[in-house]
C-alpha cells in the first residue's frame, strides 16, 4: 500500500481559487457603461484601497454582426520576466426582456460560447481564460471539509451522532 506522503492528504489546498485571480465581470462593465463600441480605459483592481493591478482596454465592433471584440493591453509578469500581451475577447450581445441587451464571454482559450461572464487570470498565468481552462476552484470549496477530523474525534468521543451533533443537543 501507499506509504509515508501518499494519498490526498491536503489536495484541495493546492489547487488555485478564483479568489487568488484577478477577474474580468463582463456584466459589471455593462452596467459601467464600458461595452459600447469605440470605449475605451482603464480596469483596475485593489485590495485594502491600494491598487495592486490595472489592465487598459479598449471595444471596437467586430467585422461580422453586432457582436464586439474586447482588447485588453497589459504585461504579464511571469517568474520575474514580463510579457506585454494584448488580447483580443469576443462579447457576444444576445436580446433579453424589454428591448435591453445582454453580453456574453466567448473563452479566448478553449472557444466556449456558452454565455460566461467572467474571466479570470489566475497568478502567473499569462491570458485571460474561463475556470474549465484553469482548473479553477472555490475557496469555500476547500474549506468544507476542513474540521472533518476533529468533528469525528469528538463524535468518538462524547458518543453523539451527526444528527444531534448538529442540532446541538449535547
Amino acid at each position: 500500500m501507499g506509504g509515508y506522503g501518499s494519498g490526498r492528504h491536503n489536495y484541495c489546498a493546492a489547487m488555485t481559487t478564483v479568489e487568488d485571480c484577478l477577474i474580468l465581470d463582463i456584466n459589471f462593465m455593462q452596467r459601467k457603461k464600458f461595452v459600447v463600441a469605440g470605449v475605451s480605459g482603464k480596469l483596475t483592481w485593489s485590495r485594502w484601497g491600494e491598487v495592486f493591478s490595472s489592465i487598459s482596454y479598449r471595444v471596437r465592433k467586430a467585422c461580422y454582426g453586432d457582436d464586439l471584440i474586447l482588447v485588453l493591453t497589459y504585461t504579464a509578469t511571469i517568474r520575474e520576466e514580463k510579457y506585454p500581451i494584448e488580447e483580443e475577447i469576443c462579447i457576444i450581445k444576445t436580446p433579453a426582456y424589454y428591448g435591453n441587451y445582454r453580453y456574453w464571454i466567448s473563452c479566448p482559450l478553449c472557444g466556449r460560447t456558452d454565455k460566461l461572464c467572467k474571466m479570470y487570470l489566475p497568478p502567473g498565468g499569462k491570458y485571460f481564460g474561463c475556470r474549465r481552462c484553469y482548473s479553477l476552484t472555490y475557496e469555500s470549496c476547500n474549506e468544507s471539509h476542513k474540521f472533518d477530523k476533529i468533528i469525528g474525534l469528538f463524535m468518538r468521543e462524547t458518543g453523539l451522532s451527526k444528527k444531534e451533533l448538529k442540532k446541538g443537543n449535547w
